[in-house]
């Protein structure tokens, strides 16, 4: 005990000085709350009704509200949801003057110059709907309420027969810096969440670069001191196979000229990295990181307050920052406005409430993959009278430990199951079954993938939502009906040529298959590996059988079929897709002899293991509790609510990649596929070659999948007995090692050896 105090203490000095040097680089010191206090304002608006923008008057504001009524679809087309807006007045007290109603410049505004004597709009003008290739919008920059010529917005590397930019919804900044005209703009259905800039008639190019070279992801146009700029975050990356690791990243400010006809590299980098949503008053830059918004003068930032109480989710729809006389701040999110007021100043004013601030909840996430998009729309659902949600990314697992050693995280959000088990190992985590008992109330979640999740028995992180991993084979080559005992036996099955694995698979993502099970090579009782075995040495020799890059593009340049592949389950199996052999067997047997041979059955099971006999579990993401007692309750009450009340409800067009744990919220997605689906009649009067079709369609029905598919698809879940563990340190010592061997640096042997030499160091290090 006296040793792992000392341990503590040495960790927590450490992490206080790493703390103190971050601060001394930080642009601006570190605030012991936000500088501004952020409160929603009702405008009175309908469901029907959103708000776009917002500028200051003289006796108070004039918004640019978008409005929907039943049947605007038929007039204006349904790329999105279509609104024509109207300016509305309102008083200093956000009380509307209705008398003053009137229509906007455009029929559809985005938004208006922060610079009012520009008097510049970016809107859109519905497409006349002469060709049915035409519908929805098309964006336009008008100047003193005329469309500019030659200004009709499009959108880089698009055509004009329908695209995300003749989408309603479209986010958007607009300035004018000497002569030239700029618009930073976000389609609506463009899900990358990358933003043009368009420049007097064209739209500057990005140089996105190799994933080696600086990754430029442009965030956004704003003004600074009246000049433009883009807001870029500048990435660099390594890759290898599936592997991408970020070596570097931050926040830049590229100044732009009539001339940028592509992204220039050069500008000042910030402390701060953008997600997007850029805007200027004319001074200030605005921007937002993940939910916080972000002030800059061009070389200092500032955080002025996290969004995410007021309902703010990085998915959010961030149209406009407004800057008021009076120092006041106006941000238009989803459709409502919120207001920032200095928090010094809401003092005065008597925010009492507000200032005090409920305490903060803070859900730790790394490694996530991008699952913080779902977590962070989670944590903006989520209403408390306790405590305000807050989402935080880190960017590896070191900054994550000095945070939960500083008391800095509640809840850490994963897919690195690896680190979790860790953080249960050295009581960093609180137990589940402890602090969240209604979780494992009978029927709440599915069971045994919460039993795989046990460490002596003991539940201390839960994944959302989760996949089950497997094998998949034709039935023709199951050699009567035979099933794998050792992990090696099935890899020579796969060796076969006429299987198709090896010549389109890299052999990083053979690697990536075979190895992410780890408890087939690590014994966690007694903290020891044995990657040095004949069963490890046959993976590695498999793996380096696959294809490089060259050879995977040039055998996907002609025709290729595959008999067996790794696959993961994510909704109801279709109907050509079983349990066991026999089944298969008998379902190509239903098929008339001369049609036999042109049908498929494949059959699923599990990879073949020395610890276990059931399928594999992915998780997306993990959920724990951090073990300390002022924010338990807390946080247990965040994670009862995501488990258990959260839950969704689908329709048969709804399409997941993941299956919810919830065991009820599970069994209406996976039975979406299992009713309405009827077949179409086939009257014998019809000619063959009919009769042929409608058979297809029927058949290609029948893969929607069924109530028998819908049983079969609750056996394979309830045979799930263990997690892959996804990108991890043991992991990423794997990939470097035998990265080396498929170059041929090092023997076969040395990478087994190499590999259980370092991962045992790690582990003893662990113990």
């Amino acid at each position: 005990m006296k040793r792992k105090n000392r341990l503590i203490a040495l960790l927590l000095t450490l992490a206080s000085l790493l703390l103190l040097f971050a601060s001394c680089n930080a642009s601006q010191p570190a605030a012991s709350r936000d500088p501004y206090v952020a409160v929603a304002i009702d405008l009175g608006l309908t469901e029907d009704e959103v708000l776009m923008d917002i500028a200051e008057t003289e006796d108070g504001y004039r918004a640019t509200v978008g409005v929907t009524y039943e049947g605007i679809e038929e007039e204006y087309g349904s790329y999105g949801t279509p609104y024509m807006t109207e300016y509305r007045y309102y008083d200093a007290d956000y009380a509307e003057l209705s008398d003053k109603r009137m229509d906007t410049v455009a029929p559809y505004e985005v938004t208006a110059s922060a610079d009012q004597s520009q008097n510049l709009v970016l809107g859109g003008i519905p497409y006349e709907k002469t060709k049915d290739i035409y519908e929805g919008v098309q964006y336009v920059i008008y100047r003193d309420g005329q469309p500019l010529d030659g200004l009709v917005i499009v959108g880089y590397m698009m055509d004009v027969s329908g695209g995300p930019y003749t989408y309603y919804g479209a986010m958007g900044y607009v300035m004018q810096y000497e002569d030239a005209v700029y618009a930073g703009i976000r389609y609506a259905n463009d899900d990358s969440g990358i933003w043009y800039v368009y420049i007097d008639g064209y739209f500057m190019e990005i140089p996105y670069g190799d994933i080696e070279d600086p990754w430029y992801t442009l965030c956004g146009l704003m003004g600074i001191n009246g000049k433009p700029y883009a807001l870029v975050k500048v990435e660099e990356r390594s890759h290898e196979g599936p592997v991408v690791n970020t070596i570097r990243e931050t926040g830049r400010l590229v100044p732009l000229t009539p001339q940028s006809y592509e992204l220039p590299l050069e500008g000042v980098d910030i402390a701060a990295l953008p997600t997007g949503g850029a805007f200027g008053d004319g001074e200030y830059g605005y921007f937002f990181c993940e939910t916080e918004l972000w002030r800059t003068d061009g070389i200092n930032c500032e955080k002025l307050v996290d969004l995410l109480p007021q309902g703010v989710s990085i998915i959010s729809e961030l149209r406009a920052v407004r800057t008021l006389s009076d120092g006041r701040i106006l941000v238009v999110a989803d459709g409502g406005l919120i207001e920032l007021t200095e928090a010094a100043v809401a003092e005065k004013l008597g925010f009492k409430e507000e200032v005090a601030r409920k305490p903060v909840l803070t859900i730790g996430v790394v490694n996530d993959y991008g699952a913080i998009y779902d977590i962070s729309l989670a944590a903006a659902k989520y209403q408390s009278k306790e405590v305000t949600l807050a989402v935080k990314k880190y960017r590896d697992k070191t900054n994550l430990n000095l945070a939960i050693l500083s008391g800095e995280v509640d809840i850490v959000a994963t897919h690195d199951m690896f680190l979790l088990r860790n953080y249960a190992k050295q009581e960093v985590l609180a137990p589940l079954d402890e602090v969240t008992p209604e979780l494992f109330e009978e029927g709440v979640l599915i069971e045994n993938i919460v039993d795989a999740t046990r460490i002596d028995g003991i539940c201390y992180y839960l994944p959302r939502n989760f996949n089950v991993y497997g094998q998949i084979s034709e039935v023709r080559y199951m050699e009567d009906g035979q099933t794998f005992e050792t992990r090696k036996e099935y890899l020579d099955f796969l060796t076969k040529e006429e299987l198709g694995f090896l010549k389109p698979t890299l052999k990083q993502d053979a690697l990536m298959e075979f190895t992410q099970d780890l408890d087939e090579w690590i014994d966690w009782e007694s903290n020891t590996a044995h990657f040095d075995g004949d069963e490890f040495k046959a993976v590695l020799e498999f793996c380096n059988k696959a294809a490089t890059q060259e050879e995977q593009d040039a055998y996907y340049m002609t025709p290729f079929e595959m008999y067996a592949t790794s696959i993961y389950l994510q909704n109801t199996l279709p109907s050509n897709h079983f349990d066991n052999v026999e089944d298969a067997r008998e379902y190509l047997a239903g098929f008339p002899e001369e049609q036999r041979e042109s049908k498929e059955a494949w059959v699923y099971y599990p990879l073949p293991s020395a610890v276990y006999d059931g399928y594999a579990i992915g998780g997306f993401p993990f959920y724990a509790i951090v073990n300390k007692e002022e924010k338990l309750e807390a946080a247990a009450d965040f994670i009862r609510w995501h488990f258990i009340e959260d839950v969704e409800e689908f329709t048969e067009e709804t399409w997941r990649t993941q299956i919810p744990i919830n065991r009820d919220e599970a069994d209406r997605y996976l039975k979406q596929n299992v009713d309405g689906v009827e077949h179409l009649k086939i009257d014998p009067s019809m000619s063959a070659n009919l009769q042929n079709v409608i058979a297809q369609l029927n058949e290609s029905m029948d893969m929607l999948g069924g109530e028998e598919q819908y049983y079969r698809t609750w056996a394979m879940i309830r045979q799930a007995d263990h997690f892959r563990y996804f990108r991890n340190v043991v992991y990423d010592v794997i990939h470097e090692e035998a990265s080396r061997y498929f170059a041929g640096d090092i023997t076969l042997d040395q990478a087994a050896d190499y590999i259980q030499n370092r991962v045992s160091i790690f582990l003893a290090e662990q113990s």
